[in-house]
């Protein structure tokens, strides 16, 4: 948090100061900039050369003004457009759009929304050359003045008869093109308003639609025909053959008008269905070997995907119908939906199991007999029939095949049948509201309700088919030969493919979601909703957010996370591993690439959000100071950490020693570092600490650590024998280094031993403490085997007083006893008097001379070398004879 805090100070402080800078650098450039694009006369020495460069440019300029297809190509189009329009204008069904049907009205807009698409696109073109025009005669204009002022300097000051008519040719060749401009100009500017007439003549027409369209949303909720019981005996005279009929030929003529206007983007779709196929089909042959019994589960199942290539591109490249054809007729949307059936039923039996199979087909059954009474009026006898049977055989399959115990249930892990659970309650809602709707009058709730509901199912299926096969087609990727070279994929082959899955099956889920809501006509009317929500403001005072100002910065900023992420994962898994770097310096590198994406991504979040960034600067240098004392430790851990950043004297993986602190670094972070201790402990250093303070990198260099062993031996033992036996020891080790050579040295005389010192260099720094130890084990048993005693410290221990049986065990005599002071035996001897009928106390013997100036048979100073139970018997001999 503080972290976050630190680096945002520090940007709101760099903002400040460079928004500020820039806005008082614009207006000194902006004095350059018109005192240098001022027109001035030109010299006689320079009016040569300046004359040449000019002519040439003219060249240019003239080349470039030639005819451009794109306005020969609009000017031949406008006129056919025109015969369209006037065409499209004098259809009788839109004298009264009421009484056209949804399909009618709904190929009508798409027919005229096309035409709009197509002028839009003209008028971008012409934008574009607006635009250039008008830079190239702002030029002109400029050489026109710079050249008048040389001309009339030149008649002032007499210049040369040559020089003269050089300038008159560079201005009459100024002139000439400026003309030429001019036509260019009032060309393009015609052609704009003509289509900008167009335009408004094809909105108006449009805003019909909608509101007509608005109009039948709104009566959705009122009957618009009759019972059905009481159609029964009515008829209007036509067969189902003549509505057929009556559809096809309207259909047809929207195809073969869509056949003409999509011609390139009709073969661009082929293409994609041809490169599909050439890659599931090259996939294919790869994974047999797949196939075999044994193999991975994972690749079999992805290798079953391609048994039908040429059906799994015909439904990926029939999903991207809706993207290559943006204003398609109607009658294009339903083959395309009715060619997804081809590949459905031949990828079914492959991809799914065999027990969903017979729902799966019976959905597709069903949603091809609607399409067929789609094409028929709305509200005939027939058309409210078929449309109550599909509606009702559509419940009946839903209920059936996801009950409680039914089929569906069997397939509890499947992350989309447990979605599609979720949209078959609600499915079964709105087929019940539809057969109601149908039966008592209200035909077009019920055709929106149980047209959407079967084909949302239909398009789920098709999804999750799709969804299959790409997930087939990535793990088939990732275990090939193409992806092989890559490192960042032979290392992390789960982990794509899990974020990969994930990715198509959210990518999918919200198509699926969009054409949901599409289907049951409530996209446009939800989506208007939430922008108004999101577009609600509120304040304090001059400051003013909205609910979609902060939904698009916590989404810059989660995609600027995001996004670094993947790059840092690219970098160190691929990247810059494949680099030879110094220790350090890619991580370094990984780390500066995170904050500058993460600084980028909040200044755009920034901007996004609509946020000015004159305020936002003012505001930050009012409280810049402020800020900067309260948080002046917490800056300078920031700069700190850039320092360790850039300047690098401690790496991630160092063994550092700081204070009293000892362990690796895992982190270096831009407010504080961590370091493990060696007992496992993460200690969390601020930057400002490994700066200022003393610190030590065992490791900053190299990995090299020099061991120090000290070793001392008996007194009376040949120091060269020891020299020799601690050289013999250190070589040949695999672990010591030969180079710094090792060395032995005879360091002087201790207490109790000649102490040596044995001194070697190792690389293995991560093992120097096994090293150290294997080392004092090697070095013991070569001075045992030697016979060379390691000598231990020396210690007298004086007894002022002991019990007798203490002293029979030190004289090592059972008759001998040690004699007890004078005072201790007179006390010794009245506390016996005072007992009646007890056992006298035991002596209390010293071998202080003082005391007696005798001494005993072994004398009062013995060296005590016993062990075991010899030992702790008379130490607690000690205690008791002490206590009384």
């Amino acid at each position: 948090m503080y972290s976050f805090l630190g680096a945002l100070w520090l940007v709101l402080m760099l903002t400040g100061s460079t928004v500020m800078g820039q806005t008082a650098g614009e207006a000194a450039s902006s004095n350059v900039v018109a005192e240098k694009t001022e027109p001035q006369a030109i010299s006689s020495a320079n009016v040569p050369r300046s004359a040449e460069n000019v002519l040439l440019e003219l060249l240019e300029l003239e080349t470039d003004l030639k005819p451009r297809e794109v306005i020969i190509e609009i000017e031949a189009e406008i006129e056919n457009l025109k015969t369209t329009l006037d065409d499209h204008s004098n259809d009788p069904r839109l004298e009264n759009l009421t009484e056209i049907s949804s399909r009618t009205l709904n190929n009508l807009y798409f027919m005229w929304q096309r035409d709009k698409s197509e002028l839009n696109g003209w008028l971008a073109k012409l934008e574009t050359q607006l635009s250039i025009l008008e830079q190239k005669k702002s030029r002109l204009s400029f050489l026109s003045a710079t050249w008048r002022l040389t001309q009339k300097m030149g008649r002032t000051e007499k210049y040369p008869e040559p020089l003269l008519e050089n300038i008159q040719t560079v201005l009459k060749e100024v002139r000439s093109l400026e003309a030429n401009i001019n036509d260019r100009l009032n060309t393009v500017l015609s052609l704009h308003a003509r289509i900008s007439e167009k335009r408004i003549r094809i909105n108006e027409q449009l805003s019909k639609f909608q509101l007509e369209i608005m109009e039948r949303r709104r009566q959705l909720l009122r009957f618009d025909s009759v019972p059905i019981w009481n159609l029964l005996s009515q008829s209007d005279g036509r067969t189902i053959f003549e509505q057929v009929k009556a559809t096809w030929l309207e259909d047809y003529g929207s195809l073969t008008q869509f056949i003409r206007e999509y011609e390139k983007s009709i073969i661009l779709h082929f293409s994609i269905f041809i490169l599909f196929a050439i890659i599931l089909l090259n996939l294919k042959r790869k994974s047999k070997q797949w196939m075999v019994e044994g193999a991975d589960k994972t690749l079999s199942a992805a290798a079953k995907v391609l048994t039908r290539p040429f059906s799994g591109a015909l439904l990926i490249s029939l999903i991207l119908t809706g993207q290559i054809y943006p204003n398609a007729p109607l009658v294009v949307t339903d083959m395309s939906f009715l060619a997804f059936v081809i590949p459905l039923v031949r990828l079914l039996p492959v991809m799914i199991k065999p027990e969903m199979h017979v729902p799966a087909y019976a959905f597709i059954g069903l949603f091809a007999l609607d399409q067929f009474d789609d094409i028929m009026e709305d509200h005939s006898l027939v058309v409210r029939l078929m449309l109550l049977g599909i509606s009702t055989l559509t419940l009946i399959t839903l209920i059936w095949y996801f009950r409680p115990n039914g089929i569906a249930s069997r397939f509890r892990d499947n992350r989309w049948l447990n979605i599609l659970k979720v949209v078959v309650r609600f499915s079964v809602l709105l087929l019940g509201v539809a057969i109601i709707s149908n039966i008592l009058g209200n035909v077009s709730l019920a055709q929106l309700l149980s047209r959407g509901t079967l084909n949302s199912i239909y398009i789920g299926i098709v999804l999750y088919m799709a969804s299959l096969i790409l997930q087939g087609v990535i793990v088939i990727l990732l275990r090939s030969r193409l992806t092989h070279p890559l490192r960042i994929v032979r290392k992390n082959v789960e982990l794509i493919k899990d974020r990969a899955t994930n990715f198509i099956d959210i990518v999918l889920l919200l198509v699926w979601l969009y054409a949901i809501l599409s289907l049951l006509d409530i996209y446009e009317p939800g989506l208007e909703f939430v922008l108004e929500i999101l577009g609600y403001e509120f304040g304090f005072g001059s400051l003013v957010f909205s609910l979609g100002d902060i939904l698009i910065f916590t989404f810059t900023l989660w995609f600027s996370l995001q996004l670094s992420r993947f790059i840092r994962f690219i970098l160190q898994e691929d990247i810059l591993s494949r680099v030879t770097l110094p220790r350090g310096v890619a991580g370094s590198i990984s780390l500066v690439a995170h904050y500058l994406i993460m600084g980028i991504g909040f200044i755009i979040a920034l901007s996004a959000a609509g946020i000015e960034w004159s305020r936002f600067a003012l505001l930050a240098g009012a409280l810049g100071v402020g800020i900067g004392f309260g948080l002046q430790n917490l800056v300078n851990n920031f700069v700190s950490g850039l320092i360790l950043i850039f300047e690098r004297p401690i790496k991630v993986g160092d063994t550092v020693e700081v204070g009293q602190l000892l362990g690796n670094v895992k982190r270096i972070g831009i407010r504080a570092s961590t370091i493990r201790t060696y007992d496992g402990a993460e200690v969390i250093v601020p930057n400002g600490n490994l700066i200022s303070a003393e610190l030590v990198n065992w490791t900053l260099s190299d990995r090299l650590r020099r061991l120090e062993l000290a070793i001392g031996v008996a007194y009376g033992t040949d120091p060269n024998q020891v020299i020799k036996i601690l050289e013999d020891s250190v070589e040949g080790k695999a672990d010591i280094l030969e180079s710094p050579e090792p060395i032995v040295l005879f360091t002087g005389f201790g207490e109790s031993s000649l102490n040596f010192v044995l001194r070697f260099w190792t690389a293995n720094f991560e093992d120097w403490r096994t090293l150290q130890s294997n080392m004092y084990l090697a070095l013991h048993n070569a001075l045992y085997d030697a016979g060379i005693e390691i000598p231990f410290p020396q210690r007298d221990l004086h007894l002022r007083t002991v019990d007798g049986e203490a002293g029979k065990t030190l004289t090592g005599n059972p008759e001998i006893a040690l004699p007890e002071p004078a005072a201790a035996k007179r006390k010794t001897e009245k506390n016996s008097n005072k007992k009646v009928g007890g056992e006298p106390d035991k002596e209390s013997i010293s071998t202080d001379s003082t005391a007696n100036g005798e001494k005993t048979k072994e004398g009062s100073h013995k060296n005590i070398s016993e062990s075991g139970k010899k030992s702790e018997a008379l130490a607690g001999d000690v205690k008791a004879a002490e206590k009384k």
